[in-house]
């Protein structure tokens, strides 16, 4: 009987949020595994377990074989290599497509919290969706969507000592997450200008009450 309840208390802004988050997660479920460097990262992930040691050389591209490489996503493939060992490729598609969807859940609230609107929030994740659809393959970039997103969620939430235990995990994970000191770091110089706004031609300091 409560469930039925719940759903007659349900908004066409619920259906919106439920319908962008739905299509985000079943798109990203449908996507193939094209032949791009996952495969290289699951087969280093399984290096990692066997010896223990960080691959420092191309090991598996032929055209550069043995050369020297900066190996910055090294985390990505042993956490790939478990899950691939747990269940196999269907796992890693639905975990990958839940991280990212989280992700956007993050967005979301971010956006709601913003604007007041449902709708709104709605309608500016779905937009972001579109925009970066093109970068959801099954690659260690799909740790830095998320980890983007959660420091964003953490700085409006104010729970800012979570942050560097975020920043610590990402850098092993994805090269990306210069990204996230660059975030921080623009947070922190916009805490430091004031918001002024000109009123008749002078301009107010706005977080000075107004007289």
């Amino acid at each position: 009987m409560s469930v039925f309840l719940r759903l007659r208390n349900l908004s066409i802004e619920h259906l919106w949020v439920y319908a962008v988050i739905g299509s985000c997660f079943g798109y990203l479920c449908a996507l193939p595994v094209e032949q791009y460097d996952f495969w290289n990262y699951l087969k280093l992930g399984a290096d990692w377990f066997q010896t223990h040691r960080l691959v420092t050389q191309d090991l598996y591209t032929f055209t550069v074989a043995g050369k020297q490489m900066l190996n910055l996503h090294w985390g990505a493939g042993p956490v790939y290599y478990l899950i691939f060992r747990a269940g196999g490729l269907p796992l890693l598609v639905l975990l990958h497509a839940l991280l990212l969807t989280a992700a956007f859940l993050l967005l979301l609230d971010l956006a709601r919290r913003t604007s007041g609107s449902l709708r709104i929030a709605a309608g500016t994740t779905f937009l972001a969706f579109l925009v970066s659809a093109t970068n959801f393959a099954l690659r260690p970039q799909g740790f830095s969507i998320f980890f983007f997103a959660l420091p964003l969620h953490l700085l409006r939430m104010k729970r800012l000592w979570l942050i560097p235990m975020v920043m610590l995990l990402w850098q092993n994970l994805h090269g990306a997450f210069v990204l996230g000191a660059v975030l921080v770091g623009s947070e922190w110089l916009g805490s430091l200008v004031p918001l002024q706004r000109s009123v008749g031609g002078e301009h107010c300091d706005s977080s000075k009450p107004s007289p």
